[in-house]
């Protein structure tokens, strides 16, 4: 990255692109598409408030995220919530009232009493030499359990290193101070604690009170893998090396993680590669909160994961234990943890299904689980309230949350969690029990069509929930043609107090995202099933689209409004298909610019990722990982095949484009390689394109964690594997590609900045030059994986991803000898 050829090479071909791309017509399209975009944000704005509740029940905030008009990051802010929202009468209230009592100015505060405690745009200007940083982004912000004091992690450069922060809470809306701690000498100045050669993860825990906090140390390929805690003194500069290690894996496979249950009665400090878990656990209340004694839920064991949470003297589990499919939900009490001193059982024999048990009679019943790890019902994660616990997973493809109302005749007090520890005599506890279990459904959730094949798409997950003792709910909803809206629900109304089942509910909506100038009368979407080239797998995809569109004369009236005719229209795919991660059916305003101009917007859901569930991607023949990885390439090529041939053809190759980022960019790159002439325009987006280099290299960082979803090209079966798909080992000699553009962070610690630069070469030089189109990189040189940390250039890196892509498909806007603008479309 210091290297003076290589930044040579990267200048010259940032220079090559800016020669292509360079026209007026270009630049005019650029500057447009930024303006539309722009226009679309609503640029001052706020998240949507949630209480957290210190160490005393007077303590009490509101704490949101405001941006304001002409910043281009964030500013943290609290606000004291009301006596009377403390005492639970009319919490929402204050939140409800936001709409008509603030006046939408970046001064006036969202809420009474507002403090801006941090504000990124102070800490973006405070760079080297009176500079503003180039990459400004804050990994993770976190109140201490007095709300006295934040601590925060930051990355200046790109490359998801960051430095720990720690300061006082202000009080005042003064301006915050300076990244730099030289700047922060003064008597008034409000830092705390900081070590400039202390590098963390981005990840902090506070314990159980001010005195001292946790975070991860990665080593030098950037793994996160040892655990230290902090203690914080006025008096003393620490350094990290002072910080007492509480855990270190050396198993490089495996990284580290931290967090607390919901509860806050425990530190949890997961270890975990993509395949194997192994969950350690601290008591934030025994010895005042000092204690660094771990304990092992269960020992780790191949090919098993599991999760926790806390809830009343249980552990809640997400496991695949015993090799299901999906994870189930089980429980098991906490002081029945694993005993190294018992190796010839199961660690995970104790673990018991959850299941339904409406009466104490019915406990010792026989009852199905309620995720019983089946293919059909996929449990992603948990979070445990009081008196609830809210599930997280997907069902039919689509997103769904489940909420378990629980019960328990007695309990353990905190001093009983540990008690007893590894004697089996000694668990008295009573069986955790669910008295009402229940899907959660919103109003404009569920839109099912008269086709049961076709689903309207939607996004829906868990909001900001920082109470654990509450039954208020707040989730997020939207869909492609649907702004966000953040919703809560009261769980308590979902059951009928006799027999558990679900019933009326009443839910409020705290916020609804603002659009300027956005119609969703004017665009539709609908989710549809393209058959793999097997005819085994459905494919799901969904599309959004103007309502301007027709479709072929086959497609069924409800699927396109009626709106019929054989044209064709410039389609867009975009895929993912890695890690079980799924691609939702989200709302993102950026596309509003694609559709206006007469473009359809798929997501290709292929497999590789998790949206039909964990066998989407793990299954050994039919998933998308290891030995089954070609799968993804061949969905996806299934599918642009589907929409420009045949009865199905809403395109074809002169108007077929396609994007993916980094592991979707291999995507691009393995499609684009087995069917160049399909495509017209390829964006590949930091691509992770030369997958056998980068899976051998063991020192690049993450690669070793790698091996478990790629495999490990050391060994030969992998090696010829992976060598029929990679990207860079593939390109077709003489072949005639679609125009393609890479681009790439100069500081990406995930996708090396050669691996694109490596690509565009290959390209040029193998495919036929006079038939196919133009191969440009583009370079950024102060960012990493995720682009610009700056709002507003982020929204440039993008006008001029889709300016390439308009252009290249021919849909630039051409002025008439009139001088008037002509779509070509």
């Amino acid at each position: 990255r210091t290297n003076t050829e290589v930044l040579e090479h990267i200048a010259a071909e940032n220079e090559f692109t800016k020669q292509i791309t360079g026209g007026n017509e270009m630049i005019d399209l650029r500057s447009k598409l930024y303006d539309e975009m722009k226009d679309r944000l609503q640029e001052t704005d706020y998240s949507c408030p949630s209480i957290i509740k210190g160490l005393t029940n007077s303590s009490q905030y509101w704490y949101y995220v405001r941006t304001m008009e002409g910043c281009s990051y964030s500013v943290f802010c609290r606000a004291p919530v009301a006596d009377s929202a403390a005492n639970q009468g009319g919490q929402y209230d204050a939140v409800m009232d936001i709409a008509t009592s603030w006046d939408g100015s970046p001064t006036a505060p969202i809420l009474p009493g507002e403090v801006q405690y941090l504000n990124v745009n102070v800490l973006a200007s405070q760079g080297k030499d009176g500079k503003p940083h180039e990459y400004c982004s804050v990994g993770e912000m976190e109140e201490s359990p007095s709300q006295s004091l934040i601590a925060y992690t930051l990355d200046v450069v790109g490359d998801e290193v960051y430095k720990l922060f720690v300061e006082r809470m202000r009080t005042n809306n003064h301006a915050a101070p300076s990244v730099d701690a030289k700047d922060r000498v003064d008597s008034s100045s409000l830092v705390v604690d900081h070590d400039a050669n202390l590098e963390c993860d981005g990840t902090v825990v506070w314990s159980n009170d001010d005195s001292s906090l946790f975070y991860v140390e990665m080593d030098d390929t950037l793994r996160s893998y040892k655990v230290r805690r902090r203690s914080l003194s006025q008096n003393q500069q620490k350094k990290l090396e002072d910080d007492e290690v509480i855990y270190e894996e050396k198993d490089e496979l495996f990284d580290v993680g931290i967090g607390k249950t919901s509860d806050e009665k425990y530190l949890l400090v997961s270890t975990s590669s993509a395949e194997t878990s192994e969950v350690h656990y601290l008591s934030l209340e025994d010895d005042n909160g000092t204690s660094t004694t771990l304990r092992c839920v269960a020992k780790r064991q191949v090919k098993v994961l599991y999760d926790i949470d806390h809830w009343n003297g249980n552990w809640l589990i997400t496991s695949n234990a015993g090799g299901s499919t999906n994870m189930k939900l089980l429980t098991s009490p906490v002081n029945n943890v694993n005993s190294s001193e018992n190796e010839s059982s199961s660690p995970h024999a104790h673990w018991k299904d959850v299941a339904i048990h409406p009466s104490p009679l019915a406990v010792e019943e026989q009852s199905l689980p309620l995720f019983d790890g089946g293919p059909n019902r996929a449990l992603e994660s948990i979070v445990a309230f009081q008196n609830h616990v809210v599930a997280y997973g997907r069902e039919g493809g689509l997103p769904r949350i489940w909420i378990l109302k629980l019960q328990q005749e007695q309990s353990l007090t905190p001093s009983d969690n540990t008690k007893g520890e590894n004697d089996a005599s000694q668990l008295s506890l009573p069986p955790l029990r669910v008295i009402g279990f229940a899907q959660l459904s919103l109003q404009n959730d569920n839109k099912i069509k008269e086709n049961e094949d076709i689903k309207a798409g939607f996004d829906i997950g868990l909001g900001p929930n920082h109470q654990y003792n509450t039954s208020d709910l707040i989730i997020a909803y939207d869909s492609p043609t649907e702004p966000p809206q953040a919703i809560v629900v009261n769980m308590n109304d979902y059951f009928n107090e006799d027999n558990g089942t679900a019933q009326q509910k009443l839910q409020l909506i705290l916020k609804k995202s603002v659009v300027p100038g956005y119609d969703p009368s004017q665009y539709s979407s609908h989710r549809e099933f393209v058959l793999s080239r097997d005819g085994k797998n459905r494919i799901p995809v969904t599309l959004v689209y103007h309502k301007n569109i027709t479709f072929p004369p086959t497609s069924p009236d409800n699927n396109y409004n009626g709106k019929k005719s054989n044209k064709v229209h410039p389609l867009h795919l975009y895929g993912y298909g890695s890690y079980g991660d799924s691609c939702e059916c989200d709302f993102d305003p950026t596309r509003l610019p694609l559709l206006d101009r007469g473009i359809i917007y798929a997501i290709v859901h292929v497999r590789g990722g998790g949206e039909m569930g964990r066998q989407w991607y793990e299954d050994p023949k039919h998933g998308g990982k290891y030995l089954s990885k070609r799968n993804t390439f061949f969905d996806f090529i299934d599918v642009a095949s589907h929409y420009s041939t045949g009865e199905s053809k809403i395109t074809d190759s002169s108007l077929l484009s396609i994007e993916g980022r980094s592991a979707g960019g291999l995507l691009i790159g393995a499609a684009i390689n087995q069917e160049p002439e399909l495509f017209k325009c390829a964006i590949l987006g930091v691509p992770f394109v030369d997958v056998l280099c980068s899976m051998i290299d063991s020192t690049i960082p993450l690669t070793v964690g790698e091996w478990e979803e790629w495999g490990n090209p050391n060994e030969e079966y992998f090696f010829e594997y992976m060598k029929g798909y990679d990207p860079m080992r593939n390109v077709k000699i003489d072949g005639t590609y679609p125009s393609c553009l890479l681009t790439g962070g100069l500081h990406d610690s995930r996708v090396q900045y050669w691996e694109p630069l490596k690509f565009a070469a290959e390209l040029r030089h193998a495919q036929d030059s006079d038939k196919s189109g133009p191969v440009c990189l583009k370079m950024e040189m102060s960012a990493g994986h995720f682009s610009a940390s700056d709002r507003y250039k982020y929204l440039k890196e993008l006008a001029f991803d889709y300016a390439f892509l308009l252009d290249q498909l021919g849909l630039v806007m051409r002025r008439t000898k009139q001088g008037e603008e002509e779509n070509p479309v």
